[in-house]
C-alpha cells in the first residue's frame, strides 16, 4: 500500500543518482509542462537570433524557478541506487490526462500566434523556414500566413482525436494516441504548405497570377 505522505510530493526523486525525475502527480505535470511552454515560447520569440546571452539568462531564470519548485515540492534529496525503500509508488493517472490535454492547445496557441504576429523578416530562427519560404520576401510572407492556418485546423482535429479518445481508451493508450496524432498533424503542415507555395510561386519566389496578368 502507497505511503500517504507520497501525496504530497508533486515530483519523485530519481531511483538512480541525485535529483528529480518525473511529477508525481498532476500538479507536477502541470509544472513541467509550462515550464516546456516558457522555453518554447523564448525560442518561437526569436530571442535566440536577437541575443544568445539573453536567451541564456532566460533558460537559466526558469530552470532555476523549476528546481525551486521541486525543492519544495519534491520528495527529499538523497544518493538512491534504486528505489527499493519505497516500491509502490505510482505516477497519479490524472496526469497522463494533463500530458494528454497539453497537446492540441500546444499547437493551437503556436498557430494563432504565428497567424497573429508573423515573423516579418526572413531569418533562420524561427517561422516557416524552406528553401520554397526564402526564396523571396512575398514568398515568406505567404509561406508564414499559410502554415499558420494549418497548423491552427491541425490543432483543432488533434484536440477533437483527443476528446474521443480520452472516453473510449486508457489514460496511457490515449496520450499515446494523442502524440502520434499530434506529430503527425505537425508534418502534415510541410507539404500542405509546400504544395500551396508551388501553386502561387515559381522557383523564383515570384507570384504565377503576377506574370500571368503582365503577358
Amino acid at each position: 500500500m502507497t505511503n500517504s505522505s507520497d501525496e504530497k510530493y508533486w515530483f519523485y526523486a530519481n531511483e538512480y543518482g541525485y535529483g528529480w525525475g518525473l511529477p508525481a502527480c498532476w500538479q507536477g505535470w502541470a509544472v513541467f509542462a509550462g515550464y516546456i511552454a516558457i522555453i518554447a515560447g523564448g525560442v518561437l520569440s526569436g530571442l535566440p537570433d536577437k541575443s544568445l546571452m539573453a536567451f541564456g539568462a532566460f533558460v537559466g531564470i526558469w530552470t532555476f524557478a523549476l528546481i525551486v519548485i521541486c525543492w519544495i515540492k519534491g520528495e527529499p534529496l538523497a544518493w538512491r541506487w534504486g528505489n527499493a525503500s519505497n516500491p509502490a509508488r505510482k505516477i497519479d493517472p490524472r496526469a497522463y490526462l494533463v500530458i494528454h490535454a497539453f497537446f492540441g492547445p500546444l499547437i493551437l496557441g503556436l498557430g494563432i500566434l504565428f497567424y497573429a504576429q508573423p515573423p516579418s523578416s526572413m531569418n533562420h530562427t524561427y517561422g516557416y523556414r524552406t528553401t520554397a519560404s526564402f526564396q523571396s520576401q512575398d514568398a515568406w510572407d505567404e509561406a508564414q500566413r499559410f502554415s499558420a492556418k494549418i497548423m491552427i485546423a491541425a490543432a483543432l482535429a488533434t484536440i477533437a482525436c483527443q476528446a474521443i479518445s480520452a472516453r473510449i481508451m486508457k489514460p496511457q493508450i490515449a496520450l499515446l494516441t494523442s502524440a502520434v496524432i499530434t506529430v503527425l498533424a505537425v508534418i502534415a503542415v510541410v507539404p500542405i504548405t509546400e504544395a500551396h507555395l508551388r501553386n502561387h510561386f515559381d522557383s523564383q519566389g515570384k507570384r504565377i497570377a503576377q506574370q500571368t496578368d503582365s503577358r
